[in-house]
C-alpha cells in the first residue's frame, strides 16, 4: 500500500475525508489499482466517522479521487454514481 492523495472537504454541515491509496488486488487477476474511501471527518475529535463511498481506478490514478472532491465541495452527495 502507498499512500497517492488525501483531503479535507469542509462544507456548511459537514466534513469528509477523501483517501487514495494504491494498493495490490486481492483478486485472482493480480495487479495494483488506486482505491479511494471517503469517510465523514470529525473536526473536533480530529478522526474519521461513519464510511461514505469507495471507488476504484487505475494506479496512481487521482481522477476519481478529485471527481468526488468537487462533488463534496459543491454539496452533492455522492453514491454509486460518483
Amino acid at each position: 500500500m502507498s499512500r497517492v492523495i488525501q483531503t479535507y472537504v469542509f462544507r456548511e454541515d459537514k466534513a469528509f475525508f477523501v483517501s487514495t491509496i494504491n494498493r495490490d488486488s486481492s483478486s485472482m487477476c493480480s495487479g495494483r489499482y488506486a482505491e479511494t474511501m471517503v469517510w465523514e471527518w470529525n473536526s473536533e475529535k480530529r478522526e474519521r466517522g461513519a464510511f461514505v463511498y469507495q471507488a476504484e481506478a487505475p494506479e496512481g490514478s487521482i481522477r476519481k479521487h478529485q471527481e468526488i472532491v468537487v462533488r463534496l465541495h459543491e454539496g452533492d452527495d455522492i453514491g454509486e454514481e460518483a
